[in-house]
């Protein structure tokens, strides 16, 4: 559990160095490209990035980061403005309770990531790999999707940093699959895969 805490604080720590200094050099970040994205500034829910993100690929919601930590009034005004006329976009789509049930399938979703993660904890060759990767500082993080026309397996891939040609490179170290009803989970590939 430790582990996690730290490298969820390394994540949260590098994303928002990364939202700061990326403010102001994108080129005209109001302009977004459908009628269903919605856009953000500041740092983001780190914790549910992934349940968000599989709901919002489900639902054909996206989501377009426009400014990291600093803003101003204008950039705020105008990102309301835009979401205001992307929401009412969704809502004839969704239904006036859109928000509201988006939210509650983030949360369901989160839900059966923390159980698939509550077994990946516990296999062996995995926790072997924590450890060690603890030693180092770092952490392993899981990207979990579910398997189409599934309702209980997912894919997972078990992320972290490596040194390869001794450039620090995030890496896949295992893909996997995994059901978080039966329990069980299946290694496909332990080949360490760069991730871009």
């Amino acid at each position: 559990m430790k582990l996690i805490k730290i490298t969820y604080l390394l994540i949260i720590l590098s994303i928002l160095i990364q939202s700061c200094s990326e403010q102001g050099k994108k080129g005209n970040p109001l302009k977004t490209e459908n009628d269903y994205t919605l856009l953000m500034y500041g740092l983001p829910n780190m914790e549910k990035q992934n349940s968000r993100n599989v709901i919002a690929e489900k639902w054909e919601i996206k989501f377009e980061s426009v400014a990291g930590c600093v803003v101003t009034k204008e950039l705020t005004d105008s990102v309301k403005t835009i979401n205001d006329r992307v929401g009412k976009n969704i809502e004839k789509k969704y239904g006036k309770n859109w928000k509201t049930e988006f939210e509650k399938e983030i949360q369901e979703e989160y839900a059966r990531e923390k159980q698939i993660t509550a077994i990946l904890d516990k296999v062996d060759f995995i926790k072997k790999k924590d450890e060690q990767m603890d030693k180092e500082g770092n952490g392993l993080v899981y990207y979990m999707t579910p398997i189409k026309n599934s309702t209980t397996d997912y894919h997972v891939s078990v992320e972290g940093w490596d040194t390869i040609n001794d450039k620090d490179v995030w890496v896949s170290y295992y893909r996997m699959t995994a059901n978080y009803k039966t329990k069980e989970y299946k290694l496909l590939e332990d080949k360490i895969q760069p991730r871009e």
